[in-house]
């Protein structure tokens, strides 16, 4: 499952490899989501990871019961667990612009 900023895809999207809209599409007037920020992956046991997918304003985690975010690395997976706060476009000096909460089956 993508996570972006809703988009038609177009050449651009193409090149690095996407060839439609993620499945997220979340309305950003600022721009400060990439087209294809992150993707939600589950295995086959139903666990689910999150990846960066190169965005340049970045992706963090704040695991249940912290009280921090982890950015991740362009590209980093994390494993998501029940009650963890995803952030999108995420500074740790100025926080998270968007922020969605995971919550396991």
């Amino acid at each position: 499952m993508v996570i972006g900023r809703k988009h038609q895809c177009e050449a651009e999207c193409r090149k690095r490899g996407f060839s439609t809209p993620p499945n997220v599409a979340v309305n950003d007037p600022e721009r400060y989501i990439g087209r294809h920020h992150a993707v939600i992956r589950t295995t086959k046991n139903g666990e689910c990871f999150l990846e960066d997918l190169n965005s340049v304003s970045g992706t963090a985690v704040q695991h249940a019961g912290s009280r921090l975010f982890a950015k991740l690395s362009q590209g980093q997976e994390c494993h998501l667990m029940d009650g963890d706060v995803v952030a999108l476009a995420y500074s740790p000096t100025k926080g998270a612009y968007m922020t969605f909460s995971y919550h396991a089956k």
